[in-house]
């Protein structure tokens, strides 16, 4: 054992789930992923500041400050040094296309959510009880939220001023189905995925509704494999590969489809323009095609941290039309860095989901993520829901017993619940308050 992962141990046993200020870093923790899904923002001085960034300022400095091991321990076990690769690959890339003052702040904006996600996955392990009950209740208060803002205004369906607000309602839809059946189906759990489905309709938000429906394809493809020799595992995988190779394909059919005429002019005439600045699908499907062409031109070492908007922009006539992003997560990154960038980073995620070892439920969650992501605009909330299901424990049975005891007591463990923590002597295995 090595002199990081000693200190590491004791910072986190000095600093118990009794400590007034671990029990307020944890409640912290769990509320910045809920409070990024909502409204809950304003614009200071022409910049927009959101309750989730000060809850990762808060969580960050004082993990670091508090138990300054447990956290550099964190981020090694995390595959953090991983990312390093992308990061250097992000500088090189800058420099070469004079675009260092933009890749300086997409690197640091995403190296702090990565920093900040490992700090709270810190808590999480620690207090999974805790950090459960206050996500999930987070997550509900700000679906509800968004719902009462709308209802306020007279719009009581399809929320478009909900702005991220809209992925809370898919995001508790799926959380609240995974939990039901991490619980043995659980009437009481069942009935809150049932209750939540309602709001999640009027939302009529695509992206949720479509993950929640991934979601539940999983879990039953799941229920009959238990009758067959196919593993759980097996079949999560298989949808996984699966699910991506259509969705590459039917993006891939969006860009053929267009006539040769619109493929060596731009993608709309100039009446196409006009109706799509009033039709939302006819617009993204516009964006996603001429992103593609984008792609096309940079595909290996791409054209820059921040460079969708100045890509985009000469394939329209109307200049709103030319968005920061093509409402397609993947294709922004492909565009901003590249076959190189996009492999770097896909590897250290994919390094990180496998160090954590989730269980089935924790990689469907997974699946769900990487699938609502896929239809998301680029900005905060898409790395904090990725990193968010990377590493946050959510559905480890936090709610039925503590993990410890369950696991001493010769109970089934469903999955590695006791991942990330330390081994604990006899006196240590005390169950966590309520």
């Amino acid at each position: 054992m090595t002199d990081a992962s000693i200190h590491a141990r004791a910072d986190m046993h000095l600093r118990g789930s009794s400590d007034p200020l671990q029990s307020l870093l944890c409640i912290m923790s769990a509320l910045i992923l809920p409070t990024a899904l909502s409204m809950m923002k304003s614009k200071i001085g022409g910049v927009e500041l959101r309750l989730a960034d000060l809850l990762q300022l808060l969580v960050l400095a004082g993990t670091v400050a508090t138990a300054p091991w447990a956290m550099a321990d964190a981020v090694l076990r995390s595959g953090g040094l991983a990312f390093v690769l992308f990061f250097f690959y992000c500088a090189i890339q800058g420099l070469c296309l004079g675009l260092s003052t933009e890749t300086a702040k997409e690197v640091v904006q995403l190296a702090y959510i990565l920093l900040s996600m490992i700090a709270a996955s810190l808590h999480a392990q620690r207090q999974p009880q805790r950090f459960f009950r206050v996500f999930v209740f987070g997550m509900a208060a700000s679906a509800l939220a968004t719902v009462a803002y709308h209802f306020a205004i007279g719009e009581y369906a399809r929320y478009k001023l909900g702005a991220d607000g809209r992925y809370a309602f898919g995001n508790l839809s799926a959380l609240l189905l995974l939990a039901a059946s991490v619980r043995g189906w659980s009437r009481r759990w069942v009935l809150a995925f049932i209750v939540s489905l309602l709001p999640l309709a009027l939302s009529m938000e695509r992206r949720g509704q479509l993950g929640v429906i991934v979601v539940a394809a999983i879990l039953v493809i799941a229920a009959l494999a238990r009758f067959t020799t196919i593993r759980r595992a097996l079949v999560l995988r298989l949808f996984g590969t699966v699910g991506a190779v259509v969705a590459g394909v039917l993006l891939m059919a969006t860009d053929w489809s267009l006539s040769e005429e619109r493929a060596r002019y731009g993608s709309f005439t100039q009446a196409e323009e006009q109706l799509a600045t009033h039709t939302s699908n006819l617009q993204r499907m516009g964006l996603v095609v001429n992103g593609i062409a984008v792609f096309r031109e940079h595909w290996l070492t791409g054209a820059g941290a921040n460079q969708v908007s100045n890509q985009l922009r000469p394939f329209y006539v109307d200049p709103r039309l030319a968005q920061s992003s093509t409402h397609n997560a993947y294709l922004d990154l492909l565009i901003s860095y590249g076959v190189i960038g996009t492999a770097l980073l896909v590897f250290a995620c994919i390094r990180m989901a496998v160090q954590r070892r989730h269980g089935f439920e924790g990689g469907v969650m997974i699946v769900y993520c990487v699938f609502t992501i896929g239809f998301m605009p680029s900005g905060g909330s898409v790395p904090l829901m990725l990193f968010s299901a990377l590493l946050l424990p959510l559905l480890k049975d936090p709610l039925t017993t503590s993990p410890l005891r369950h696991a001493t007591s010769g109970g089934r463990v469903p999955f590695a619940l006791t991942e990330g923590m330390p081994r604990a002597s006899g006196q240590d295995l005390q169950q966590e308050p309520s």
